[in-house]
């Protein structure tokens, strides 16, 4: 921000940047992320029907495709939320089942060692009753 002097005054410690979407304002020096955003700035306020956005850049096409969702009917929203609620069920019925196979992992392991620690008393008690055997 600039005082009436021209002056660069620092409000927060972070730079702030105002954007203009117009393309008769946009900066020849602007990098591709800025210009992909300005574009879709644009685009949604001029062209709502047929965006011309580069897709490849992956924000703006997870930002169209809400931007689409706006526009969905009641009945294709309930489609789409069925869509997810399976998708997150499938997701939370593979970790459940990575869970489960895990605490069976620990359980197999919990019992070889128990049965490796119950031997490995045995053998000490023998060991104890034979030193005893020959002391006497």
């Amino acid at each position: 921000m600039k005082n009436s002097y021209g002056d660069l005054i620092r409000i927060w410690k972070h730079n702030l940047i105002f954007l203009n979407s117009h393309s008769k304002y946009e900066d020849k020096n602007l990098t591709d992320g800025f210009r992909d955003w300005l574009h879709l700035i644009r685009q949604s306020i001029v062209n709502e029907e047929n965006f011309k956005l580069n897709l490849n850049n992956t924000g703006i096409a997870k930002a169209v495709k809400l931007i689409k969702y706006d526009n969905l009917n009641d009945e294709e929203i309930a489609k789409a939320q069925l869509s997810e609620a399976k998708r997150r069920k499938r997701m939370k019925d593979k970790k459940d089942i990575n869970k489960k196979d895990i605490k069976e992992k620990i359980e197999r392991m919990k019992k070889k060692y128990k049965i490796q620690l119950e031997e490995k008393d045995k053998l000490i008690k023998m060991l104890q009753e034979q030193l005893k055997n020959k002391n006497l």
